[in-house]
């Protein structure tokens, strides 16, 4: 009797998974809202069994918009399965801080006042009427002595209330 030997090749079924980089926003006031920015790949193919790392995917920093964003969350790592699409989420977060330039009776005009993004450098200012003199200036409401012709605030990280008072 001859022996025979037989080999058996085996090969892992294809597997797919997708990718979400999901951007959201956080306003002046606190409030996250998604932003357009989200987006999904298109399926990934892997093999079933894989597992696939998140720490292993690429962080997309730069909305579509040209916004930037920080890596705030990611999703755990999958197992792939022939039978079912699978996901990873990164979440990303960009934030927004307003300035607020008021003044009495005496302020003419005022500048600088807005809603900006984090990092951001923001120059303020303002004119009296004729006749006023400048009393103070608070900002956030604590009195202020230096230059206060222009109050800037470098790279913006909380909300500021500027106050010109004659």
């Amino acid at each position: 009797a001859a022996n025979h030997k037989v080999v058996i090749e085996t090969q892992k079924s294809d597997a797919k998974y997708t990718v979400t980089h999901a951007y959201f926003v956080t306003d002046p006031d606190g409030n996250v809202t998604e932003t357009d920015d989200t987006f999904t790949t298109e399926e990934i193919t892997g093999k079933h069994g894989d597992v696939v790392a998140a720490s292993d995917i690429e962080a997309v920093t730069t909305g579509t918009s040209g916004k930037q964003y920080e890596e705030t969350a990611r999703t755990e790592d999958i197992i792939l399965t022939k039978d079912e699409v699978k996901n990873i989420t990164i979440s990303y977060m960009r934030y927004e801080y307003r300035v607020e330039v008021e003044g009495d009776e005496g302020v003419d005009t005022t500048s600088g006042a807005g809603t900006y993004e984090k990092g951001t450098d923001v120059v303020t200012g303002y004119s009296l009427k004729e006749g006023y003199d400048l009393l103070r200036v608070t900002v956030d409401g604590e009195e202020k002595t230096d230059d206060l012709s222009a109050l800037t605030f470098k790279a913006i990280d909380a909300n500021h209330k500027v106050y010109i008072e004659t």
